[in-house]
């Protein structure tokens, strides 16, 4: 029974429900997918942002800004040993100064361990150079030739330097490393970034096709299907109207003739004898007029059927009346109908119809 009705579905053009509920669930895995995918995208989005935030280029380049500085307090201290004046040598303790501090709060920024102690190096280093400067902060040799004075003082400050700048050197080495692996890993999320939105537009292109599919299976499927089955009711209607007029036409033709045969029929017997009117050929005569008539009502019936009109009947007058309709032609045939008892038994029918079915079924047996 199963069977059948998934077969009737199939030629119907229905989808089963089993199927159609694992399409909707297809669906929704796939909404939820790319829900997941969204979400995860939207958080390295977020992580990367952060990063990039937390980013100071200042802090990749401290080696070169340090050597800049030296470069400047190198300068400043060879003026003040050249010219003598006093201003030189203040703004050179300013800015070593505000180096110094700058060098020494860049060390709590710096997140890698060997990167801090790089740094602390440069600190350390650094304080050399000012301890080490002091003799270059005094004018001496008042005596000494400018050209002297300056070649002194030149390799002086290459040698206090030295180490600083060196340190510088490592510190940049370092912090290009650190700068390229970090934007190795931004390359790294990026990519998956445009891995997980191809995805994402797949997962996209796929769901809206399976949402077009699901919506012609579930809403423009059955409508043709019932469109198909409404245009096919329509067309028989209308051939069976064409055949109720054609029939109307025919019954009409025949009735009347046979009419007119059955009023001379009748008025003949009247005129005859009684031994007459009882002949056999007239009573074969009267049983073919009556035939032809409920052949002509049959086929009425057929091509203009009727709606039923259900009604209280007693089963017993309904099998009486089918019973003393046919006994005459099941007799001629040699046939007994038996009825049983039905005495007690009500149906809610329609009374001619029922009628009719059981005599074509008594018929056809």
């Amino acid at each position: 029974m199963v069977r059948n009705n998934s077969n009737a579905s199939t030629r119907s053009g229905r989808t089963p429900p089993s199927r159609l509920a694992g399409f909707v669930a297809a669906v929704i895995v796939g909404g939820l997918a790319i829900a997941w995918i969204n979400t995860i995208v939207r958080q390295r989005m977020q992580a990367l942002e952060q990063d990039f935030g937390a980013i100071k280029t200042e802090r990749f380049y401290q080696g070169v800004q340090v050597r800049q500085g030296m470069r400047r307090l190198n300068e400043l201290l060879l003026e003040f040993q050249v010219t003598g004046e006093r201003l030189p040598l203040i703004r050179f303790r300013t800015e070593a100064e505000e180096l110094r501090k700058w060098i020494e709060a860049r060390i709590q920024e710096s997140p890698a361990e060997d990167e801090r102690q790089i740094q602390q190096q440069l600190a350390d280093a650094f304080r050399k150079y000012w301890d080490d400067s002091m003799q270059l902060q005094e004018r001496q040799g008042f005596l000494v030739t400018a050209r002297r004075r300056i070649d002194d003082t030149n390799d002086r400050l290459g040698e206090i330097s030295a180490p600083v700048l060196k340190l510088c050197d490592l510190l940049t080495e370092k912090q290009r490393g650190t700068f390229a692996a970090f934007l190795e890993s931004s390359q790294v999320t990026l990519d998956s970034f445009q891995q997980w939105i191809k995805i994402s537009l797949v997962l996209l292109l796929v769901l809206s096709v399976a949402v077009a599919v699901l919506v012609y299976r579930g809403m423009i499927a059955p409508l043709q299907v019932k469109l198909s089955e409404s245009q096919a009711i329509i067309a028989r209607q209308e051939k069976l109207a064409a055949l109720g007029s054609l029939a109307a036409g025919v019954a009409h033709e025949i009735r009347n003739p046979l009419t007119a045969i059955k009023f001379r029929l009748f008025s003949l017997k009247k005129s005859l004898s009684s031994e007459l009117a009882d002949n056999e050929d007239a009573s074969v005569i009267a049983g073919e007029i009556s035939r032809l008539e409920r052949i002509v009502r049959d086929f009425l019936e057929f091509a203009r059927p009727s709606e039923p009109e259900a009604s209280r009947v007693s089963a017993r007058q309904l099998l009486d009346e089918v019973s003393s309709l046919m006994r005459p032609q099941l007799e001629e045939a040699g046939v007994r109908l038996e009825v049983s008892n039905s005495d007690g038994i009500w149906l809610h029918v329609d009374f001619q119809q029922i009628k009719q079915v059981l005599i074509n079924l008594i018929r056809n047996a």
